[in-house]
């Protein structure tokens, strides 16, 4: 889902612990939008 909502394959973060930190972020904002109620996220 996350590769559907955030285009992570093309994102231009790879070095350090770049990725790491932008995979949470996005796992974060998905998460609220789950215990939101939102059904269809992408």
């Amino acid at each position: 889902m996350r590769d559907a909502t955030y285009a992570e394959d093309h994102s231009q973060t790879r070095t350090g612990t770049g990725p790491r930190v932008m995979a949470s972020l996005r796992n974060l904002v998905l998460s609220l939008h789950q215990m939101d109620g939102d059904t269809k996220i992408a």
